[in-house]
């Protein structure tokens, strides 16, 4: 006879992996990965994004799911997007990450947070036109080796690469 009780859903990696269970998402909740992609973009609450990095971290709560929801918010042309993706996550990886639903690396994180640090800053140099930033970002560009600064963006030079582009723009100077 059955006690009518749902067995708790474990995770398929990370430190559920030990037995314990998945914390239960209360209605309404914003997951983890939510809480990351709006913190990168809207950088607000640089604590509680702190916070939620770590524990997310620690949790191997930051999957495909995440770059999916990064990479909607970071562009609208679907190129692009594919780009990022495997400028971010490489190819092999990223199957393996939808796979099995594996987290990201640290160092995958860290090129997603240099890819929002770069898209941030350049909504904030065209005084919030998405538009003229989505433009600037996904247009190749002569001194990036004609590639588009959001592809650039995605390693630790190049994302100061388009830093001082876009203080350049800022200054008034040509880029």
């Amino acid at each position: 006879m059955t006690s009518g009780r749902v067995a708790p859903r474990l995770v398929p990696y990370g430190p559920a992996m030990t037995g314990r269970r998945s914390p239960q998402k209360r209605r309404g909740a914003r997951s983890d990965s939510d809480v990351l992609v709006d913190g990168l973009f809207g950088g607000h609450d640089w604590t509680r994004l702190h916070s939620v990095v770590r524990e997310g971290v620690e949790r191997g709560a930051f999957g495909a799911p995440t770059v999916t929801r990064f990479l909607a918010r970071a562009t609208e042309d679907e190129s692009i997007r594919r780009q990022l993706r495997d400028a971010v996550v490489a190819g092999r990886s990223w199957k393996r990450r939808v796979d099995d639903r594996s987290p990201l690396s640290s160092a995958e994180l860290q090129r997603l947070t240099q890819v929002a640090e770069v898209v941030r800053e350049a909504r904030r140099v065209y005084g919030g036109n998405d538009a003229a930033a989505e433009r600037f970002l996904t247009a190749p560009h002569r001194r990036l080796g004609d590639r588009p600064p959001i592809i650039v963006a995605a390693s630790e030079a190049g994302a100061q690469a388009v830093r001082e582009l876009l203080s350049r723009l800022e200054e008034g100077a040509p880029a």
